[in-house]
């Protein structure tokens, strides 16, 4: 459930700001909200921060350490400090030294035509009288050269002429200076011979490796910068909660959320401490924290939430307990095979039955994982589906446990799968509109709750017309009641939807919106065939996990002996690999997706909320 809340505005004094920041966050109740925090100390820390986590990333090494846990002093971080100022001055020489090889690298390429020579001699010659230049040119400036002027073909390559001119005393022209060669584009002189800059290649190689090394030396230590990032994060919310308050002279305000159970234990804290503190309820305008607070068997879907990024809006749903319920069908469905489902199920319990051992606990995610796999054991058992192999299902005690209707390998299951999938959709559905209708009932507007049973209602006529629609009129006739449900349903929308106070101006209102709620009603259409996507899904891993199947015995009895036991094994093996990949994707695409998309936009959920992170200093 989502945790009611209390605004919060704590007033202190303002010269205790840093005594009473220090017991807010040892007492760890209150969400801060700061708006704006400036000060020098924060932005040096922040600077810190963003150099060590700049740092461990050059090091390699922004993956998550297991148990490191905060620098306890400042000496520590000041250490750290030092060592990332030696990485950052690292990783700048070795990005000059990098330069500097690329471009050594372009000169002795350009230069290897010309062979070594030392361009002091080049000025020793135009100083008496000898100008040399040499440019390259193109097939057809290379056959109008002057004549006149010496020259000497250095290189031929693909078109291009490489040519060197020389001017002596009698190639003058009327200013005394050296005639000037305009044909194709000057190669200019360079500062090193060819030697030299090899020279200097190899020097800035030693010189990179050497870098290099102390690179690595460096990144031994980057857990001593995780462990100061550890307290530079807290010092930073310290330093931004205090820098934070709303000071007027003499006084600072603080404001933030508590959770509304923790309300009498904060007063207290406020008394101890001398605090002036005031307590209301979240206004509309307030954008509460979302602190979502269940049960350890539903808490263990919060992974798959984590892992999504979402978290609900404080005036929103709570849909934990739902989301698991459905998920684990939908995943059960869309993996759909009971092998596949086994073979993720015993590494799940071999590591919770050893981490209840070590630890005394099973963490969320191991639970979660074995929850999803049984439901895809039962789901494969039922359909007989074993890594979508028959024989296999047609064996005791496995053909005991598949029901008939179900049957994976039997055409007629098909249509009754389909059936259950629509189903399963109108009931999914229907938990949303129940919902919205329970929170209109509680609400100030009372009579939109039937505009949310209008929906309840037309969903249910929906659901035979997406029979209809897919099946065909033949075999499933529309029933005479769907229409006047459907129609029903629309019409209590149209009336209801929009009464917040004046019922003839929310009528008004509601046809208003004739064409939206037209369009959300075609939108509650395709929800429930969207859920066909649970059996399309499952039909499709059964058909590839077959045709390796197939592929694999036909190689074992084509190639026979032991060679065609091992190709048939590893065709096997790759092919349900790939398969039970694909099925995981698929999970994470279509069974996240109803019911994140066609489930919580029935509730009309944007997920829009905020973590409830409340204010501490003592993170251990």
């Amino acid at each position: 459930m989502i945790v009611a809340m209390k605004k919060a505005h704590v007033i202190i004094q303002a010269s205790q700001r840093k005594t009473a920041t220090e017991a807010l966050g040892s007492l760890g109740l209150m969400h801060v909200t700061v708006e704006r925090a400036e000060s020098d100390s924060l932005a040096e820390l922040q600077r810190l921060y963003q150099d060590m986590d700049k740092a461990i990333a050059l090091v390699g090494a922004g993956e998550k350490s297991r148990g490191i846990l905060p620098a306890t002093s400042d000496a520590e971080v000041a250490r750290a400090a030092d060592i990332c100022k030696n990485i950052l001055a690292v990783n700048d020489k070795i990005r000059e030294l990098s330069d500097a090889r690329e471009r050594i690298g372009r000169e002795i390429d350009r230069l290897q035509p010309l062979g070594d020579f030392d361009p002091a001699d080049v000025a020793w010659l135009q100083e008496r009288g000898y100008g040399i230049q040499i440019r390259a040119l193109t097939s057809a400036e290379y056959a109008s050269r002057p004549q006149d002027i010496r020259s000497w073909l250095l290189q031929k390559q693909k078109g291009r002429y490489l040519v060197a001119f020389l001017a002596s005393n009698d190639g003058l022209d009327d200013s005394g200076d050296d005639a000037k060669i305009e044909l194709g584009t000057a190669f200019a002189m360079p500062s090193k011979g060819l030697n030299a800059l090899k020279k200097d290649m190899e020097a800035t190689n030693e010189s990179l490796l050497a870098q290099n090394e102390a690179l690595e030396k460096l990144a031994t230590q980057a857990d001593d910068l995780k462990a100061a990032m550890l307290k530079l994060a807290s010092d930073i919310e310290f330093e931004s909660v205090s820098a934070g308050m709303e000071q007027d002279e003499s006084l600072c305000v603080l404001s933030g959320y508590i959770p509304a159970s923790d309300a009498q234990k904060f007063q207290q804290a406020a008394a101890q401490n001398g605090w002036a503190v005031l307590l209301r309820d979240p206004a509309e305008d307030d954008v509460p924290p979302t602190y979502v607070k269940n049960p350890r068997w539903i808490r263990i879907i919060q992974p798959v939430f984590d892992f999504l990024g979402t978290v609900p809006g404080y005036r929103e749903f709570d849909i934990s307990a739902l989301f698991l319920i459905f998920f684990a069908i939908f995943f059960g469905m869309i993996i759909s095979d009971a092998g596949y489902g086994s073979l993720l199920f015993l590494p799940a319990l071999f590591f919770s039955i050893k981490a209840k051992i070590k630890t005394g606990r099973v963490p969320d995610p191991l639970i979660l994982t074995m929850v999803l796999t049984l439901a895809t054991i039962a789901w494969g058992s039922i359909t007989g589906n074993w890594f979508g192999y028959e024989p296999i299902a047609d064996m005791a005690p496995f053909s005991y446990l598949v029901v008939d209707a179900f049957d994976s390998f039997e055409p007629h299951s098909s249509q009754t799968v389909q059936l259950f999938c629509f189903g399963l959709g109108v009931i999914h559905l229907t938990f949303a509109f129940l919902w919205n209708t329970k929170r209109a009932l509680s609400g100030p507007h009372k009579l939109k709750a039937f505009a949310e049973l209008g929906w309840l209602v037309m969903i249910v006529g929906l659901f035979f017309l997406v029979l209809n629609v897919v099946f065909g009129a033949a075999q499933y006739p529309l029933p005479s009641f769907a229409l006047p449900l459907i129609l029903g349903g629309f019409g209590a929308v149209t009336l209801f939807s929009e009464q917040e106070g004046n019922f003839i101006k929310g009528v008004g209102k509601g046809f208003a919106g004739l064409m939206t709620n037209g369009l959300s009603g075609v939108s509650r259409f395709s929800d429930i065939i969207s859920y066909i996507r649970l059996f399309a899904v499952g039909l499709a891993s059964l058909a590839i996990a077959g045709s390796f199947n197939d592929m694999g015995l036909q190689a074992a009895s084509g190639i026979g002996g032991v060679g065609g036991t091992i190709a048939a094994t590893l065709i096997i093996f790759l092919g349900h690999t790939i398969n039970l990949f694909m099925a995981g994707l698929s999970v994470v695409v279509h069974g996240v997706r109803l019911n994140m998309l066609e489930f919580s936009g029935a509730l009309g959920m944007e997920w829009t909320g905020q973590i409830f992170r409340p204010f501490r200093t003592n993170i251990q």
